[in-house]
């Protein structure tokens, strides 16, 4: 039913005749207004009435209010023109208007009356309860016997930190782990739309959002914190049972602001010397135009009760180091936090407008824009931040200087001379001066300025893909860099140069193998195309193949150490360790040792395979860092363990002409769909002639006969019974470890996961400040190279180049290269039924044969594809697998529709290139829970 204001009158009336529960009366300044009367039987005494109202984001704004003895007055600002309703002796709902009486008695539901007729409204639909889950969270949140709320993760350093600040205040808390929670994804998601804060620890005060780490450790240093638990340990907080969103008054001493009333967070961030806070009016989402809250800003910015005022989010480093300056320098700044207010966003686009600055930290002084972290940190080491701040006659860090022409450039504007108006003859320093970073967002756009106090500006451990990635970039931006990158051999003495895992022992030769595998197929095909081959069974020259891969290895190492030169980044092939928090000892491959100091680190060792732990293992054994440059046939070959390492690496020595068995202990591809991974099992054992001993583990592994390959005797247990077999050459690909230990970490107090040996970290920053992390070694992140470069990069330019923008870990699209290849994006369809419950994932589906395999006459049973969707998100696809030849070269495509979002309907309304397999996907209609049987039409 769609009715119109006064239409709400007439229902609400015809509600209150039918149950002679309420009236509905207008009132000024709100559209509605509800009154529940007396008349609600005895026996359902109400506690409480809850208005929710949909923001114009689709989420729940809620608000508790106060108790009145003969009624509560319940309103809502709604601007929503569908009105649903339903009414039962406990609640009324309306779409977009939830009114909830709730009451304190068990006996509720025996009372004499019945208030469950639905007559009034007998053809209107029901709407459904609101989520469970949110209401838990809400009810968390608003939990009475615990004054702070904690949502924390076990792992997270900075939610330990902040535990331990409430432990040490005996303050009874409430923490929810949400690594630990079933749920806690979801959890996190909720939080999410309730505060807009993306991290953990999201802390809450009496149903009020404080913010995390950072916020709580301002309030307890400026004593706030100490003395809101005292206020409220008196009975003078009345902050008790807030909705999460609400806009809440101060306390009776004025120093407390809500996000209602205050700057950024939910307390202002720094005293001024009154002991009261500074505060702005932050406008409500959605109550201002673009003009008007461009106004509200200026306003701030010229407000001349506080000298300082600066534009935050609690999340980024930058604007930490700026506030921890003002607040060391006990200076009166009036912080506004962009990413826990209303309009945030649109607050930036307004500075953007205003100063040419895209992110934070912005800093205003006196009305005039300093700019960020770098120039604020500049004007305070030149000594003039302080007169500035006091008297407005130093200069500021961005005023121009004399030309070296002698003549002197157009002045800054000062005071309340904004950059934005007519007075600002020239744009300011920052704008001009730095050209655009490739590709990377503007900031400050300030040039990072060296330091001397250390050798290198940065020190980046690890000479992979992402190390050095993250090395150029810095060095482009302007730091002094330094690489450290030193290869251990392995047990049988294989070593490789610069450019990490995927280079030299990974991505890059594995791809070239899997080519050469290829190849044996598309001989054999040939002959079916007309070609007249000579050889009825070609014979494969392995050493040859080694070769040609490993030259153009060296090549790559070379061109390497040759951009390292070309950026002016120092590479120095040691070992390096950290002796304190800036020092590293590095001993290079005679032994000798030298000391090397920076600023900042970063840990970009990745990892290594794991050997079991059984007798022979790494005496007789080799692993995937050897099998790429191994100096001989492998003969005869075991292959143990089921990662895509093991599968890939099975899959090309048995095309290449080897006897491949893979030894598997319990499922294939653990993490990823196991649908398709069982696919591909069976394609290796049916169709690749791979064997598979599976729920199998090695037990030991002898030598019978020395050699190259030699032989081997192999004794594995499976179901309690002990067998054996021989094999010249024993792969293990069980694993890999992140190289995180004997390189010092302990001693600078960095946070490992005890259980995966990697970091803990949040957006690469580590538990030490100036120590961070990328690629392998990051716990919880895909272990992919272009994600280590891609966050590397990112990483560099928040650090070096004022950016802001942070690595997004979603969606990343992967693919094996077994022999038939599998591409995927997003989630598994186990896990995203797991994620959004089974009965909102419908999977469509399809086998296909790709049009190159017809004339050769391959199966039509193999290659397949599905798209994964949930029908609760309009159908958008979460998940995308792929199993034929080229999945890679399918999948990266798709890759960008699933980062936008993609729906369904978007796959079935784009055109397919014809004949190609990609076009499958979009033109499938086969549902899963159909039960339809699979099959391929047409040509």
């Amino acid at each position: 039913m769609n009715c119109r204001p006064r239409q709400w009158l007439n229902t609400w009336q015809t509600l209150a005749s039918s149950h002679r529960l309420i009236s509905l009366s207008t009132r000024r300044n709100l559209p509605f207004s509800l009154q529940v009367r007396p008349a609600i039987p005895k026996h359902l005494p109400v506690t409480s009435v809850c208005v929710s109202s949909l923001s114009s984001s689709g989420n729940y704004r809620r608000e508790e209010l106060q108790h009145h003895k003969g009624s509560q007055t319940v309103a809502s600002a709604l601007r929503h023109d569908a009105v649903k309703c339903l009414v039962n002796y406990h609640s009324i709902n309306v779409t977009g208007f939830r009114c909830g009486i709730t009451d304190s008695f068990s006996e509720r539901r025996s009372g004499n009356r019945d208030f469950s007729s639905q007559r009034a409204f007998s053809t209107m639909p029901p709407i459904a309860e609101a989520d469970p889950l949110r209401n838990q969270v809400t009810k968390w949140i608003n939990e009475p016997s615990h004054p702070v709320v904690i949502f924390s993760k076990t792992t997270c350093p900075y939610c330990m930190k902040v535990k331990d600040v409430f432990r040490d205040l005996q303050v009874p808390v409430s923490v929810h782990e949400l690594d630990v929670l079933e749920n806690g994804p979801a959890i996190q998601d909720i939080l999410l739309q309730l505060t807009g804060q993306k991290t953990v620890p999201n802390i809450f005060f009496h149903g009020q959002h404080v913010g995390g780490c950072d916020d709580t450790l301002r309030l307890l240093k400026s004593g706030q914190l100490k003395q809101m638990l005292d206020v409220q340990n008196n009975g003078q907080n009345s902050n008790t049972g807030r909705g999460p969103n609400a806009d809440s008054t101060t306390t009776s001493n004025d120093t407390v602001h809500t996000p209602g009333n205050a700057p950024g967070s939910a307390f202002a961030d720094h005293p001024p010397a009154t002991g009261t806070y500074s505060s702005a009016s932050v406008p409500q989402e959605g109550t201002q135009s673009t003009d008007n809250l461009r106004r509200q800003v200026e306003k701030w910015i010229k407000d001349d009760s506080v000298p300082v005022i600066v534009f935050s989010k609690t999340t980024c480093p930058f604007c930490t180091k700026v506030k921890a300056l003002f607040e060391e320098q006990k200076i009166l700044a009036n912080v506004i936090e962009l990413n826990t207010v209303p309009n945030g966003s649109q607050i930036q686009d307004a500075l953007l407008a205003i100063t040419g600055q895209k992110t934070v930290p912005s800093v205003f002084v006196k009305g005039q824009h300093i700019g960020g972290c770098d120039a604020t940190m500049k004007l305070h080491s030149e000594g003039q931040l302080m007169p500035l701040i006091q008297g407005g006659s130093a200069r500021p860090a961005s005023k121009r200087q004399s030309s070296p022409s002698g003549k002197d450039e157009p002045r800054q504007p000062r005071g309340s001379e904004l950059p934005w108006t007519p007075n600002a003859s020239a744009p300011s320093e920052q704008q001009s001066k730095v050209p655009p970073m490739d590709g990377s967002k503007q900031a400050n756009q300030i040039k990072f300025v060296p330091t001397d106090k250390y050798d290198y500006d940065l020190v980046v451990i690890g000479g992979g893909s992402g190390g050095l990635a993250t090395s150029k970039e810095a060095a482009k931006l302007g730091a002094k860099v330094a690489v450290f990158d030193y290869v251990q051999p392995t047990p049988i003495g294989t070593k490789w140069g610069l450019g990490g895992t995927c280079v030299n022992v990974g991505c890059i030769p594995k791809k070239l193998m899997h080519q050469a595998a290829l190849l044996r197929g598309y001989y054999d095909d040939a002959k079916k195309f007309g070609w007249q081959m000579s050889e009825e069974n070609p014979q494969h020259d392995w050493n040859k193949m080694v070769e040609a891969i490993q030259d153009y290895i060296h090549g790559l190492n070379w061109k390497y150490k040759v951009a390292l030169r070309d950026m002016n980044v120092t590479y120095l092939n040691s070992y390096a360790k950290f002796t304190d928090d800036h020092t590293l000892v590095a001993t290079n491959a005679k032994g000798k040792e030298s000391t090397v100091t920076a600023e900042r680190f970063i840990i970009a060792t990745g990892g290594r395979p794991r050997y079991p732990d059984i007798p022979g293992g790494k005496q007789f054994c080799i692993t995937s860092d050897d099998i790429f440059s191994l100096a001989y046939p492998p003969g005869k070959t075991l292959v143990v363990g089921a990662s895509y390492v093991a599968l890939e690496c099975g899959g090309f020595l048995k095309k290449l002409g080897f006897d491949v068995t893979v030894m598997v202990r319990s499922i294939l591809l653990r993490g990823f769909d196991q649908d398709m991974a069982e696919r591909i099992g069976a394609y290796m054992e049916k169709e690749n002639g791979v064997k598979f001993i599976r729920g199998a583990t090695p037990t030991k592994v002898e030598q019978i006969e020395e050699g190259l390959p030699g032989r081997l005797k192999v004794t594995w247990e499976m179901n309690g019974q002990e067998s054996w077999d021989e094999y010249n050459t024993v792969l293990f690909a069980v694993g890999r470890n992140a190289c995180t230990t004997n390189i010092g970490l302990e001693k600078i107090g960095v946070k490992i996961n005890p259980k995966s040996g990697k970091l803990v970290t949040e957006n690469e920053q580590t538990s030490v400040e100036h120590v961070y992390a990328i690629g392998d070694v990051l716990d919880g992140k895909p272990e992919l190279t272009p994600v280590a470069i891609a966050a590397g990069i990112l990483l560099a330019r928040r650090l070096y180049g004022g950016s802001n923008d942070t690595y997004d870990y979603n969606m990343i699209p992967t693919t094996v290269f077994t022999p038939i290849e599998y591409g995927a994006i997003g989630y598994a369809e186990e896990m995203a039924m797991e994620k959004f419950g089974k009965e909102n994932i419908e999977t469509y589906h399809t086998l296909y044969r790709p049009l190159e395999w017809a004339v050769p006459g391959h199966a039509e049973d193999q290659c397949y594809g599905k798209l994964v969707c949930n029908k609760l998100d309009d159908d958008r696809v979460v998940g995308f697998h792929v199993l034929g030849p080229n999945a890679g070269e399918i999948t990266q495509g798709y890759a960008v529709a699933m980062r936008m979002g993609a729906k369904k309907r978007d796959f079935d309304a784009t055109t397919g290139i014809h004949p190609t397999a990609s076009e499958i996907f979009t033109t499938l209609t086969t549902t899963k829970s159909s039960g339809a049987a699979l099959g391929q039409a047409g040509c």
